[in-house]
């Protein structure tokens, strides 16, 4: 968690809150990918040049890659206010 925490503040982003999202696991047919994945709250919500900033309503909207399906899952379950 402090390399993602160490990652967003790098970016710019102040975090105030990093919640564990789960181990997911995807297999391509050559290589396994082990993932792990945080749910991040920030106080600051300015966009790092080269990103995108989506709230979560969009996200069936976007083109992602089914490797992250577990964490889209998971993010469209939550509350509004998290």
């Amino acid at each position: 968690m402090l390399q993602t925490e160490a990652h967003l503040q790098a970016l710019g982003f102040t975090v105030s809150e990093i919640n564990p999202m789960g181990k997911a696991e995807h297999v391509f047919t050559h290589i396994i990918w082990h993932m792990e994945g945080f749910f991040c709250h920030v106080t600051e919500q300015h966009v790092p040049e080269g990103y995108l900033w989506k709230h979560k309503s969009e996200l069936r909207q976007l083109a992602l890659p089914s490797a992250i399906r577990y964490y889209t899952k998971a993010v469209l379950s939550t509350e509004d206010d998290q």
